[in-house]
Order: C-alpha cells, then structure tokens, then sequence
C-alpha cells in the first residue's frame, strides 16, 4: 500500500508521469505541474488514489487531471472553506472507488452552479487588489498559457512578475490622467484587463510612464523581456483607456469561462459582470 502510493506522490510531485502515449504523457505532466500551483493539497490524495487504482488506462488519468485541476482552481478561487473541501474530496475518493467514469464525472459535478458563478465573479473583479488573492498569480499564468501556441507560456516556468499597464498611481501631469478619471481608475486598474506580464527587472524600471514609453521600452526594445501571450497583445494597441481594458477584460474572462467549462450560459443570467451576457453566449 504505501511503496505504490509513495512512488505515486513521487511522479505527481516531480511532474515525472510516464506512459507510452507521448502526447497523454506531456499533457498529465502540465496538469500535475498546474495542480501543484495550486495553494492547497487537498486534491492530492484523489490524485494518488485514481492513479494507483488505474495505473494503466492514461486516458482516463488524462480525463480526471483534468476535471480535478478544475475543480481545485475553482475551489481555490472562489475561496471555498477547508471544511467543504474536505466533504468535497471525500466523495470524490469514494466515487474512484466506484469507478473511473464515476470518478471523473463526480469531479466535474463538484464544482456546482454556486461555485462556477463565485469563480466568474472572482474573475471579474479586482483579482490583484489585496493580499486576499493568493490565487492571482495562478489565474494569469493559465490565462497566459490559454492564449500561447500548444498550450503553456514560457511565463509557467519563468514566473515573472505582473505588471499593472495602467499604474497603481498615475502621476498628476501624466497623459493617464487626461484618458482616465479617478472613478475609472479605481475600478479598472487591479482587473484581469488592465494587467500583463514582465520580467522583475523589467517591472522595476517601467515605473509610472506613459504608455508609449512604457510600451516602447519594455515590451518591444527591451531584450529581457520574454514573449508572453497576454504582454504581447498589449503591443496590438495604439492606446490604453478604459474601452481597451474593458474589450480585454471581457475577452480574458471569456477565455477563462471556457478553459474551465464554467457553465457560461446560466451563469450570465445570475451575476452582474462587467461585460454583456449576450457576449458570453458568441
């Protein structure tokens, strides 16, 4: 019992699953690296659990990582209470003792109506304002990846740091101050929209610029800053005012709706987001 589930914990841990389908292979490998981001291990013994117990069928294994990374992402976002999880958990284990397909469908069916509509509003509200946010970082390095070729960013392994285009505190005389009023300001500075990503060293001198200079320097001219999805769509803009962030913002939540299957078209008839819920259904 416990070499399987030590050497188990080992292959989840290290991200070292391997298995003759390369492709299965290199997909569980990024949800275990995904999982292992995650601010909790409550969803490790339903891990080492439905691996042990189907060790040889890597689509199946494929097919839980995937609602279970899910699962862990919402539970974290939405700042769901150790107690539930652990009830929420529970059952997950006793379902892999059931079956695979049990398991896999109690894994989505975890993350109810309730929690998807928490989760969207997560996402649409202030994600950096806060030390409350631990799951900030996670939510714009899977977006990022979301938006890369093959699915993961070089942002996953090189964790830079988030940059606000926007800054925390524009400068009186500044063009920001001319496009942005203070209301504006408030409400849009810390959401998905308004943020990117770029190197510590990069991040550091960016400073409060305009955003010309600001994107001339730091995200085109500067050497050391590495391709990220979310940063180089801001290379796409001739300006950032509050229409740019809200056509982003819309755009990100949507892209985040559909990567964790958020049940999109419900939900927009519950909460009141920043964007239309007509966009939610194109």
């Amino acid at each position: 019992m416990l070499k399987p589930s030590s050497d188990t914990f080992e292959q989840i841990k290290k991200v070292s699953f391997v298995c003759n389908n390369l492709d299965h292979q290199r997909q569980i490998r990024d949800l275990c690296s995904w999982l292992n981001e995650i601010d909790n291990n409550d969803w490790l013994p339903s891990a080492i659990y439905f691996l042990i117990s189907y060790p040889n069928d890597s689509d199946l294994i494929l097919q839980f990582l995937t609602q279970l990374e899910r699962l862990a992402a919402g539970l974290m976002i939405s700042r769901t209470w150790r107690k539930e999880r652990d009830k929420i958990f529970a059952s997950l284990i006793s379902s892999i003792k059931e079956s695979p397909e049990l398991a896999i469908s109690q894994a989505h069916k975890s993350l109810g109506k309730g929690i998807c509509t928490k989760v969207v509003k997560a996402l649409d509200d202030k994600i950096y304002e806060g030390k409350a946010k631990p799951y900030r970082n996670y939510v714009l390095l899977r977006l990022d990846s979301k938006l890369a070729d093959g699915g993961k960013s070089p942002s996953f392994d090189r964790k830079p740091t988030i940059e606000h285009i926007l800054p925390q505190n524009p400068n009186a005389n500044s063009q920001w101050r001319y496009d942005w009023n203070e209301s504006e300001i408030k409400y849009w500075v810390h959401r998905l929209g308004n943020l990117a990503f770029l190197s510590g060293k990069a991040n550091a001198k960016a400073k409060n610029y305009d955003f010309f200079k600001k994107k001339g320097e730091y995200f085109i001219s500067n050497s050391e800053v590495p391709v990220y999805p979310i940063t180089t769509k801001v290379l796409n803009e001739n300006c950032w005012t509050p229409e740019v962030v809200r056509r982003f913002q819309e755009n990100y939540v949507l892209q985040l709706i559909r990567l964790w299957d958020l049940d999109a078209y419900s939900i927009s008839t519950q909460a009141k987001f920043s964007f239309s819920p007509q966009l939610v259904q194109q």
